[in-house]
């Protein structure tokens, strides 16, 4: 599935609150939740979501029940950043311990770049690319991260 919103839910409250953000699919749980069943209904085993639109890397399992971190993994979501917007970026920024601190959250990184995939009948293969720096020419561009998804085994591999 390629859409340009954040399907895993990200509570953005670093305590015992919850807080979300309604500018993505955690505003529409309902919606995320017929998703979800349909790729159970349907026998879709393993889906892998791309998204883009929110100017940062991240990689998330998709959970059955966000709230229950042991509940089963259903998915992944692979999520790329802008290769243009936003200045230069960072590794990291204000908002990583926001996410990071979501269990299914396996990666955040705030530089720019994009996602490069690798797709075979045995697995998924998602390099995450990014540049040092956008604002002048000649940025290198090198491998953050690599995950793998195995064809039939739901989540990240790194």
């Amino acid at each position: 599935l390629v859409q340009q919103v954040v399907l895993a839910q990200i509570d953005r409250d670093t305590g015992p609150g919850v807080e979300y953000s309604t500018d993505q699919w955690d505003g529409f749980p309902a919606c995320r939740d017929r998703l979800f069943s349909a790729y159970k209904a349907y026998g879709i085993q393993n889906p892998v979501v791309l998204t883009g639109d929110i100017h940062r890397h991240a990689a998330a399992d998709l959970k059955e029940n966000f709230d229950d971190a042991g509940s089963a993994t259903i998915g992944t979501e692979l999520i790329t950043t802008s290769i243009s917007s936003d200045a230069d970026g960072s590794e990291t920024d204000s908002l990583a311990p926001i996410w990071l601190g979501n269990p299914h959250v396996k990666l955040y990184n705030a530089q720019r770049g994009y996602v490069r995939c690798r797709l075979t009948p045995r697995q998924l293969e998602a390099d995450f690319q990014v540049l040092p720096y956008i604002t002048r020419p000649g940025a290198p561009v090198s491998t953050y991260a690599t995950f793998a998804v195995e064809a039939g085994r739901p989540g990240l591999k790194r």
